[in-house]
């Protein structure tokens, strides 16, 4: 994976946690489609990258070809206009975890 977000200026993914939180370690700015099952939590994971502007929300009803078509440069524009630079990378969230989960500020 760490090679796809590497390459990648743009993702398009459902918002689980994990790929959320890989969002946010590697600043790639995401369209993001919830699935539509459980409790809504996908898209309560999406909400933090969302109002950072780090990423864009489409319900899952809503995405499809047609909407990715008439959408795309703008999604792409916007994407573009986001990029992070490296000092706003949280390279370090693993350890900063490891050591609040120990104990050790």
């Amino acid at each position: 994976m760490a090679s796809v977000y590497g390459a990648a200026d743009l993702m398009i993914t459902r918002s689980g946690a994990v790929t959320c939180s890989e969002l946010m370690t590697v600043a790639r700015f995401a369209l993001l489609v919830p699935l539509a099952h459980g409790n809504g939590e996908q898209s309560e994971n999406a909400r933090e990258l969302v109002e950072q502007g780090r990423a864009l929300l489409v319900s899952n009803q809503e995405f499809n070809g047609d909407w990715l078509v008439k959408n795309l440069k703008q999604v792409v524009e916007l994407a573009r206009s986001k990029r992070l630079e490296a000092s706003e990378l949280h390279l370090h969230a693993a350890d900063r975890i490891a050591k609040l989960a120990l104990g050790a500020n």
